[in-house]
């Protein structure tokens, strides 16, 4: 009897013992789980493990999206060069030089207090329209050429004395001659004027450079001198050999015009490979030197570059800021 009860007691003690085990294994297991995964039941491990893998396909998803979105944005985007630069002067007014846009488009242009335009393909009520806008116009004059899609071309080709390189279209033309003058002071120029425009954009008074004779010189001086007569703006177009030898013969530049338009101060056109650059730093300084002297005889200032670089157009802006000039940068040669 004794025996059996020793074997009983040792039989309970032995099942409590195993279930002592057991409890302390179950807790110990429990306990390391939750240290592993932060207190998750396998459920929830399961659970938070889908869930991050369906976040995961989520944020991917998104950034494919977003790639997608700015890859579409890039391809709509209008290529550098077709974006129009709006230039504003120390006064806040916008200049701009749209020799060879048409008319409509011109029409639409906002942002521009002062225009240059080729007023031959304008009609008086366009123009008129354009100063209802609060605009001011300026129209195209080429004094030292001719072109050969102009309609009087053919009664004046064999005035003409050369070449106008990178322009097929183009000849330089004899200005010494009387009939040319007599053509610009009292049939081209009126005409062009009798539209309403604000002044005159003289081109190619560079004709002095090509042909440095004294009838040239007389022949510019005397179409320019004719100008000023109509009592209307002037803005010569470049025309540094011709101003400086006016200025140094001890004339004065209101004279002969109120402003001078420089193209390419800070840009370059590269001809051969048709694009833009950056100028020379030898003919930057050049013509820098030459428009601050206009300025200083009391000429307005105005700059026409061909760029579409940022830093270039940056630095363009703050020289005319602080010299108190206006400037078009063009991001295109045909001036659209």
């Amino acid at each position: 009897m004794k025996n059996q009860r020793m074997i009983i007691l040792m039989a309970v003690l032995a099942v409590a013992l195993c279930f002592g085990i057991a409890t302390s294994v179950y807790l110990f297991q429990k306990f390391q789980g939750n240290t592993d995964t932060g207190g998750l039941s396998n459920n929830e491990i399961e659970r938070s493990e889908s869930q991050s893998e369906e976040s995961g396909e989520k944020q991917e998803t998104e950034v494919t999206e977003k790639t997608e979105k700015t890859e579409i944005i890039e391809e709509t985007k209008e290529p550098e060069e077709a974006q129009e630069t709006k230039t504003l002067s120390p006064s806040g007014t916008s200049y701009g030089v749209f020799l060879g846009a048409e008319p409509d488009d011109v029409m639409k242009k906002q942002g521009y207090d002062i225009l240059v335009i080729d007023a031959q393909y304008y009609s008086e009520e366009q123009i008129a329209k354009l100063h209802a806008e609060g605009k001011t116009v300026y129209s195209y004059i080429n004094v030292g050429s001719i072109e050969n899609f102009r309609p009087y071309y053919d009664d004046y080709v064999d005035l003409t004395i050369a070449k106008y390189e990178h322009w097929d279209e183009e000849r330089w033309i004899d200005v010494s001659s009387r009939e040319w003058q007599d053509f610009l002071l009292n049939r081209l120029a009126p005409e062009i004027l009798g539209k309403g425009v604000d002044g005159l954009f003289v081109d190619n008074t560079d004709v002095y450079y090509i042909r440095h004779t004294e009838e040239i010189y007389n022949g510019l001086t005397d179409i320019l001198h004719g100008f000023k007569s109509l009592d209307t703006y002037v803005s010569i177009n470049g025309g540094d050999s011709y101003v400086y030898e006016y200025l140094d013969r001890g004339g004065e530049f209101r004279e002969i015009a109120d402003a001078v338009n420089q193209e390419t101060v800070f840009s370059k056109i590269e001809w051969d490979g048709n694009r833009f650059s950056k100028n020379d730093a030898g003919e930057r300084e050049y013509f820098q030197e030459y428009i601050e002297k206009v300025s200083a005889s009391g000429g307005d200032i105005f700059l026409l570059e061909y760029t579409t670089d940022p830093e270039l157009i940056d630095a363009i802006r703050e020289y005319t800021e602080a010299h108190g000039f206006r400037y078009y940068a063009s991001s295109t040669l045909e001036l659209r």
